[in-house]
């Protein structure tokens, strides 16, 4: 295990109850990005989650993002609170090159060389346009591409059903990337159980 979440778990010993459970969660949120090869969880924070305010949430959560070597970016707010991408730097940046040049992404508004961060400036101006979630943020969520294309209705493949994502086309390929997310969560929950 890596010694700076060895060091934060210790950390956890030092904390009230409320911002031990608020931190606990975020790590069970963010697992997929910390263990396994997710590129970014899109996190919602909401006033007084475990009795925290919004501001002292977002606060801890970009401290705990550096901390575990993951970046934090604020995409949209609003009345029901606050969704941030945590995120692995290098991932965003290795799916975004993956998918450049591929006409989905083209017609959606991002045929460009664009880092994680410009990605999600574009995002976040298109989701306070629009006022709806953006769906290419899927290419950083680590979901397979023919499942974002299906979903954008982008290409005539199967839709074949529902397992944390709506998947199309052949579920073998996704379904492996659903057990990795979902491996990664269980590495977390041992983590946080062991003494």
């Amino acid at each position: 295990m890596q010694p700076q979440l060895l060091s934060w778990k210790e950390s956890l010993k030092k904390l009230n109850e409320d911002l031990m459970k608020f931190e606990k969660w975020l790590f069970l949120t963010t697992s997929g990005v910390l263990f396994s090869e997710k590129p970014a969880e899109l996190v919602m924070f909401r006033e007084k989650r475990f009795g925290i305010k919004l501001d002292v949430q977002l606060e801890r959560a970009r401290y705990l993002g550096m901390l575990w070597g993951l970046g934090f970016f604020e995409v949209y707010r609003d009345n029901r609170g606050v969704r941030a991408i945590i995120y692995n730097h290098s991932r965003v940046n290795g799916a975004l090159k993956k998918i450049k040049n591929m006409p989905f992404f083209i017609k959606v508004g991002y045929g460009e060389n664009l880092t994680a961060e410009q990605f999600f400036g574009k995002l976040r101006a298109k989701w306070e346009q629009s006022g709806r979630i953006p769906h290419e943020i899927a290419v950083v969520l680590g979901y397979p591409i023919k499942d974002i294309v299906g979903y954008l209705k982008m290409t005539s493949i199967e839709y074949r059903g529902t397992c944390g994502w709506k998947m199309y086309g052949n579920l073998e390929q996704s379904m492996r990337i659903k057990r990795k997310y979902d491996r990664a969560k269980e590495i977390a929950l041992k983590f946080l159980q062991e003494s």
